[in-house]
């Protein structure tokens, strides 16, 4: 298993120029993102070891490098805390059905976004409806869509009085095959926001091995043309050029014939001697 790699990222209000969508609030100020939503540029903490799969082998988690993994409950699917010895910092994560979208992309995350606030305004009214609550979905800050490395979601913040004080909760969530994934920082309100980039962070080394959803297309370089489904055309083969004439081959020396032996010429045989005349033949 893989662990997931620390990066630096661009996190940023992926449309409408990091427009609040619905429910804006709260918290003001730059770094808060309720009013304006600038973009956020930074360097991302590292993660410890990824946590074995959950939620059926859907999703692979791990908490940042250092925090502490708490024990599993059914009221969470994991969750981490920044100290062992106290309760806060943490970050909480969820997991639920969610029929309105089945995955969140580019294209779909201002619908996400609406989708995601008219789920809180039926909670806060069935709530009502037990006695609970005035009915009115009350955020610190306005739900936003934002994109962190291949993460794309909608972020928000809420805040919250507790037996413990008033807390900030910070939020991202997506949606992967119909399963809401919500990730939520918990701090003191004035301590919360220091531990953004951690909850960021743990968003982004969010591993989804069965899922089918295919995984967003790169942005193009400037110099790079953006990349479609579309087949290529198959480049049409260049027609070869003719050989040009070539010069008339030189015609080749003949060899010159050999020359037959001539045969040796035979020897004339020997006339044979006259016998000498001696005194007696006489």
């Amino acid at each position: 298993m893989s662990q997931p790699r620390p990066a630096r990222f661009l996190i940023v209000l992926a449309a409408l120029g990091g427009c609040c969508l619905v429910g804006c609030g709260g918290m003001g100020g730059a770094e808060s993102g309720g009013s304006g939503g600038a973009a956020r540029t930074g360097p991302l903490p590292k993660l410890g070891d990824p946590m074995p799969p959950l939620d059926d082998d859907r999703v692979i988690v791990a908490p940042p490098a250092g925090w502490q993994v708490m024990p599993r409950s059914q009221r969470y699917l994991a969750a981490f805390r920044g100290d062992k010895r106290e309760p806060l910092p943490s970050i909480i994560i969820t997991v639920e059905d969610f029929d309105r979208v089945q995955n969140v992309t580019a294209e779909n995350q201002i619908e996400y976004g609406k989708a995601v606030f008219a789920a809180m305004q039926e909670k806060a009214r069935k709530l009502q409806q037990e006695g609970k609550g005035d009915g009115k979905v009350k955020l610190a800050e306005g739900i936003e869509p934002v994109k962190i490395g291949k993460f794309l979601g909608v972020q928000y913040a809420r805040r919250v009085r507790t037996s413990e004080g008033v807390l900030d909760y910070y939020v991202v969530e997506t949606v992967r095959d119909g399963r809401r994934y919500i990730l939520e920082l918990r701090d003191l309100e004035s301590a919360a926001a220091q531990w953004k980039p951690h909850l960021y962070a743990v968003a982004l080394g969010m591993q989804f091995p069965k899922s089918a959803a295919a995984e967003p297309t790169p942005e193009p370089k400037p110099d790079q043309p953006a990349t479609t489904d579309e087949p290529k055309p198959e480049p049409k083969p260049e027609p070869k050029p003719e050989p040009k004439p070539s010069e008339e081959p030189k015609p080749e020396p003949k060899p010159e014939p050999t020359p037959e032996p001539k045969p040796e010429p035979k020897p004339e045989p020997k006339k044979p001697d006259k016998p000498k005349l001696g005194v007696d033949d006489f």
